[in-house]
């Protein structure tokens, strides 16, 4: 028996929306699912998706009976297939239009036309190896990413992005978006394989270990010497005393916040004079899991956005206001 479908050729594209829609990979698969155009015979829906089933082996029935054909493509961006299936439209109207079931006793089976077989093998020449690499989903695997290009250490990379031991799921969510952006290219937006988890692994990575910063501690002394300048002669030496201590602790706590928000990774800061720096690291060997040396102009930098912080005139007068009150003077 022949099955009769309406001689019109009407065909609807069924559009791809979204970038990376023909793309997934099941955990533990090599490589992506395989993506295909289908033209339903019967109803004239063309449309693009990829295999749900692992290995892509298994097809629906109505494939296997050809009541439904299906092309394989390579796992290409929308635009690329909507443009696909804008070229296949033709051939995909010829095909419905020369389409018949047939019972074969079991199953309604897809029959053709030798104009409309003739148009289905023209599809699926097209479809093969169709379109350029810049019609590729752009994809990245996150070691790729983050490890490669160079970056001999790719959590230092992300951390110079912000990402710290504290790193919140927004944090995460923000750097990725950040790294996306960078790996796209024009009107081809990257997808990064397994990025997140990536991320989530470095923060925890980062809650394990401690990144140390080895100072170059002269500035301290430059701030003391200004301050020799400036005391009045007749100040008593442990008022004076009291001043100078005074800065550089408040010195010290204003360097350690500069060194943080240069560093939001940065856990502890080592307290160490240049001439000291090799014997104490020598001496801590167990203290210091990743030691990072400053170059000396981003120290002068540093040191000199946290001498600016010391409010040291303020500190200064408090401290002679309580000698003052103390002495009754």
């Amino acid at each position: 028996m022949v099955n009769e479908v309406p001689d019109t050729g009407s065909v609807t594209i069924r559009r791809v929306a979204g970038p990376h829609a023909l793309y997934h990979k099941y955990p533990r698969e090599i490589g992506p699912q395989p993506a295909y155009v289908q033209l339903d015979c019967e109803d004239g829906d063309l449309s693009a998706d990829y295999s749900a089933e692992v290995g892509g082996n298994s097809m629906p029935e109505s494939v296997w009976h050809e009541r439904t054909l299906r092309w394989t493509i390579p796992t290409l961006t929308d635009t690329a297939a909507n443009r696909l299936m804008d070229e296949l439209l033709p051939l995909a109207r010829r095909i419905v239009a020369g389409y018949q079931t047939r019972w074969d006793g079991n199953n309604d089976v897809g029959t053709f036309t030798a104009d409309a077989r003739d148009a289905a093998d023209a599809a699926a020449s097209i479809c093969d190896d169709y379109g350029t690499e810049e019609d590729l989903v752009l994809v990245w695997y996150a070691e790729d990413w983050f490890e490669g290009d160079g970056r001999e250490n790719g959590i230092e990379h992300v951390v110079e992005k912000g990402l710290a031991h504290d790193s919140t799921d927004a944090d995460i969510a923000r750097i990725l978006a950040e790294e996306v952006e960078e790996a796209s290219e024009p009107d081809r937006p990257a997808l990064i394989l397994g990025g997140e988890e990536w991320l989530k692994d470095a923060v925890e990575e980062l809650k394990g270990r401690e990144l140390d910063v080895v100072l170059d501690y002269t500035e301290p002394l430059d701030l003391r010497t200004q301050w020799c300048a400036k005391v009045p002669d007749d100040l008593p030496a442990d008022v004076e005393r009291a001043i100078l201590d005074a800065l550089d602790d408040r010195y010290w706590q204003e360097l350690v916040k500069a060194w943080k928000a240069e560093r939001p990774g940065l856990r502890r800061i080592v307290r160490v004079e240049p001439a000291e720096q090799q014997q104490w690291m020598t001496l801590h060997p167990g203290e210091v899991d990743n030691v990072w040396e400053p170059d000396e102009d981003k120290i002068r930098q540093v040191n000199s956005t946290a001498m600016r912080a010391v409010p040291a005139q303020e500190i200064a007068d408090r401290i002679i206001a309580q000698h003052k009150e103390n002495t009754g003077a």
